[in-house]
């Protein structure tokens, strides 16, 4: 990650704070004589670094484009029992990094697979998600009657405050139950 304190920066931060002599590295036969103007020199690298990463995206932060993960679901996958008087109900959360300075609103919205023959919208949920936080808004919906037996992907639409992120995350519900 290129934020302050995450990734490469809190490693710096480690040995700033242990100040150790010297740095061993399995892949180098010498160890490395770690003095302030070295750390400081890795400091500046990753401010570059930073920087150049910061071009390449329309985000307040570089990470909200390269931490691919920086929104996920869990658990990926649910699986129901399939037989009554089993649970039909689904809950998941949505969890989000928010490597930004402010807190931003995510609204969550999933979609029923075209299969299903149901409307498109299975359950909504919103949440404040608070700067430099890694929070979660639930979605809880009960899969309808008449839904084939197997492996089901369902699609998540997501908004991050006013900006819609599009159809790009999911979860599977391992489900089917007689009609």
């Amino acid at each position: 990650m290129a934020g302050r304190g995450l990734g490469s920066e809190a490693c710096l931060d480690i040995l700033e704070d242990v100040a150790p002599h010297l740095v061993y590295n399995q892949h180098q036969q010498q160890p490395v004589v770690m003095t302030p103007d070295i750390l400081a020199g890795l400091r500046q690298a990753l401010a570059r670094r930073r920087e150049a990463l910061g071009a390449f995206v329309a985000w307040e932060e570089p990470d909200f484009g390269f931490d691919e993960n920086w929104i996920s679901v869990r658990p990926y996958q649910v699986k129901l029992a399939s037989e009554p008087p089993g649970d039909h109900r689904v809950e998941v959360e949505v969890w989000a990094h928010n490597y930004g300075a402010r807190a931003q609103d995510m609204r969550v919205t999933a979609v029923a697979p075209a299969a299903w023959k149901h409307p498109a919208t299975l359950a909504s949920a919103r949440g404040l998600i608070r700067a430099g936080r890694e929070e979660c808004v639930t979605l809880a919906f009960d899969v309808p009657p008449g839904v084939a037996r197997g492996l089901h992907r369902i699609p998540l639409r997501i908004w991050w405050s006013d900006r819609y992120l599009g159809q790009w995350r999911h979860f599977e519900i391992e489900a089917g139950f007689p009609g």
